[in-house]
C-alpha cells in the first residue's frame, strides 16, 4: 500500500465515506490473495469497494472477526436474503441521515502517472454524501512542522530539505511543511550559512523569516519534530498532547550551528536531510 493511500485511508476512515479504491487487474488479485476474497466479493474486477463504519456496534463487530465482512444493502424482511446473509445489523437512521460520501481514490491503474500526481489526480470526490471535495482534501492533508530555537538555522534548513524531499516522492501525501523557533522573534531573516548549505545540497529555502511557535501552529500539525529536548519540552509545555518527537530517529539532538563555519552549517544541512528521509520512511509518514 502507498503512503499517500494508507495516509488517505487513515484519515477519512471509520467516518461516513465509501471508498472505491482503484487498484489494477494485477494489484486487485494480489489484494483478493491477502486476504482470501472471491472472485467479485468485493470488487468489480478492477476497484475493491471498502467502506469503515463509525457506529460503535459496527466497529465492535470488525474488532471481533479477523477477516474481511462483506455488508450488503439492508433487506426490507426475511425472505428477501435469499439465504445469502449471515448476520443483518439494523441501528436505525445514520448519523446524517443520509449516505456515505462516495470516494474514488486511484491507487494504481492503467494510466502512467495516474497514482503519482496530485490531489485531483489520485482522489475524486462524487456528489452526494455529508463530506465535500473542500473538505477531503483538507482532512488528507499531511502537515509537518519543524522547531529550533530562533528559527533563522536548524529548522528553516529542515523545512526546505523534508519540502524537496516530498516532493520528489511519488507515493507522498499531498503535504504542507513549516517552522518555527520555541525562543524566536518574527521577522528576523534566515541566516545566511543555512541559505549556502541548502543549496549546496541543491535545495532553495522555503522561508525567509523567523516565526515564533504558538499553540495553533502546533494544533494545527500532524507531526512535530523538535531539534533537541528542550525543544520538545517547550512543545509539550504548551500541549502536552502534542504529536511531537526529536527529529534524530535514534533519539540524538541536532546542535546549533549558529556562529560556527559554512562547514558545519553544510554538516548540519546533510546530517538533517538524513534524518527526515529516514522519517519520511517510516509507515506512519
Amino acid at each position: 500500500m502507498t503512503s499517500w493511500l494508507r495516509w488517505t485511508l487513515s484519515r477519512l476512515a471509520p467516518g461516513p465515506v465509501r471508498f472505491e479504491i482503484r487498484l489494477g487487474r494485477d494489484w486487485l488479485m494480489e489484494a483478493r490473495s491477502s486476504v482470501d476474497l472471491r472472485l467479485g466479493a468485493a470488487d468489480d474486477g478492477y476497484s475493491v469497494f471498502v467502506r469503515v463504519p463509525g457506529d460503535p456496534t459496527a466497529q465492535a463487530v470488525l474488532n471481533a472477526v479477523d477477516r474481511p465482512i462483506i455488508a450488503s444493502v439492508p433487506v426490507t424482511g426475511p425472505d428477501d436474503s435469499d439465504g445469502r446473509l449471515a448476520v443483518n445489523l439494523a441501528r436505525g437512521p445514520t448519523r446524517f441521515g443520509g449516505p456515505s460520501t462516495r470516494v474514488t481514490l486511484f491507487a494504481h491503474t492503467d494510466t502512467p502517472g495516474a497514482a503519482a500526481g496530485g490531489f485531483a489526480d489520485r482522489c475524486r470526490v462524487h456528489a452526494g454524501g455529508p463530506y465535500d471535495e473542500r473538505w477531503i482534501r483538507t482532512m488528507t492533508r499531511r502537515r509537518l512542522l519543524f522547531v529550533c530555537t530562533g528559527n533563522t538555522c536548524r529548522s528553516p534548513m529542515a523545512e526546505a530539505i523534508a519540502a524537496h524531499a516530498v516532493g520528489a516522492r511519488a507515493d507522498a501525501p499531498e503535504t504542507e511543511v513549516g517552522s518555527a523557533g520555541a525562543m524566536a522573534s518574527s521577522g528576523a531573516p534566515i541566516s545566511p550559512e543555512s541559505v549556502s548549505a541548502l543549496q549546496a545540497l541543491g535545495i532553495e529555502p522555503t522561508r525567509e523569516r523567523s516565526r515564533p511557535l504558538t499553540r495553533e501552529l502546533i494544533a494545527g500539525a500532524d507531526r512535530i519534530f523538535a531539534m533537541t529536548r528542550s525543544h520538545l519540552a517547550t512543545i509539550h509545555s504548551i500541549d502536552p498532547a502534542a504529536p511531537a518527537e526529536l527529529l534524530d530517529p535514534d533519539g540524538g539532538d541536532v546542535p546549533d550551528p549558529i556562529g560556527q563555519s559554512e562547514e558545519v552549517y553544510l554538516a548540519t544541512a546533510r546530517a538533517l536531510r538524513t534524518m527526515i528521509e529516514r522519517r519520511l520512511e517510516e509507515p506512519d509518514a
